[in-house]
């Protein structure tokens, strides 16, 4: 096991970690082609933070690319959407050692993103590959 695994392992004092192996095995094993939403929901203080976190150490050793996005910090859903796609855009750009181009590249950095209801919205995220 990883060095920042075991230390995560460690410090999960509510026994969250075969909980996030389960997600983690659900978002990462199944049909390339498949689209995968996980919510995570509980009380306020049952680890629902600690399990994101063990699914994020446990992702990034085998190169996957976890971004965290706040939807509650925006007024507007254009907004929420314009800053949804520049975040994912970011983290991908990163990834890539800032070398992410073509297509997704050249729209991202003109990004107008349509109200999400709209059919341009749809066109706008397929013209970027996503």
């Amino acid at each position: 096991m990883a060095l920042m695994q075991q230390s995560a392992r460690e410090h999960d004092y509510l026994n969250r970690w075969p909980f996030a192996q389960e997600i983690y095995g659900i978002a990462t094993t199944g049909p390339r082609g498949w689209s995968v939403r996980i919510g995570v929901y509980g009380e306020w203080g049952t680890g629902k933070t600690t399990v994101l976190n063990f699914v994020r150490v446990m992702a990034k050793p085998d190169g996957h690319v976890v971004v965290a996005f706040n939807p509650w910090q925006f007024r507007s859903t254009d907004d929420l959407w314009r800053e949804f796609v520049r975040t994912i855009y970011r983290h991908l750009q990163d990834a890539a050692g800032g070398k992410l181009g073509g297509n997704l590249g050249r729209r991202a950095k003109l990004l107008s993103v349509p109200s999400m209801g709209s059919p341009d919205f749809c066109r706008t995220l397929q013209g970027c590959g996503i």
